[in-house]
């Protein structure tokens, strides 16, 4: 299987209401998917904290964030393009740095994700107007659905373990992040996991 695994991913920051979806393409089934991701209000509070109110960058970080995790099985020793319309989340991403605090720690998280689900998947920008990922961060996954001839799924609801390693790496920049994907072996073959 040679074709690449393509991911949409979007957020959105207006009037202090946080968004944030993908779109999806899994070559391996044939089939695409669409749906908005929940942002933790923990998390929105810790990045207004640290940030200010400019945190567009880390939302669409953690879209992207979310999307690796979701899909870690499936995207399992293949290859992929990741889509993303934010330069400060992209370079992040590529670099595996960042000089915002809140980025590097999303930046260690990815890196825990490929640490035990590893993959090779290539980071390039694309313009909010060109993004299928935009409409579901916009609550508009129906549309986009219908669009793009996608599943579309409910709003997916970041797991706890994902969300505490942010916020312990926020309090503890040199901690430990252990194992995020709990119960599974890792295992060299994919395996279906929505």
């Amino acid at each position: 299987m040679n074709d690449p695994f393509l991911t949409f991913t979007d957020g959105a920051w207006e009037a202090g209401a946080a968004g944030a979806g993908a779109v999806v393409y899994d070559p391996g089934i044939g089939r695409t998917f669409s749906f908005e991701i929940e942002v933790p209000k923990k998390l929105l509070d810790l990045w207004v904290a640290e940030t200010g109110e400019q945190i567009i960058s880390q939302i669409e970080m953690f879209a992207l964030l979310c999307v690796r995790f979701k899909y870690a099985n499936r995207l399992h020793n293949r290859v992929g393009i990741s889509w993303i319309d934010n330069e400060s989340a992209k370079y992040a991403c590529i670099k595996g740095t960042s000089l915002s605090h809140s980025m590097l720690v999303m930046c260690r998280v990815l890196q825990q994700i490929e640490a035990e689900k590893p993959s090779s998947v290539w980071c390039e920008r694309v313009s909010s107007h060109s993004n299928p990922g935009d409409m579901p961060s916009r609550s508009q996954n129906e549309r986009a659905s219908k669009l793009f001839s996608a599943q579309a799924e409910s709003t997916w609801v970041p797991p706890s373990e994902l969300v505490d390693a942010i916020m312990m790496l926020h309090e503890k920049p040199y901690g430990v992040v252990h194992t995020l994907f709990k119960g599974e072996q890792t295992s060299a073959t994919n395996t279906k996991q929505g």
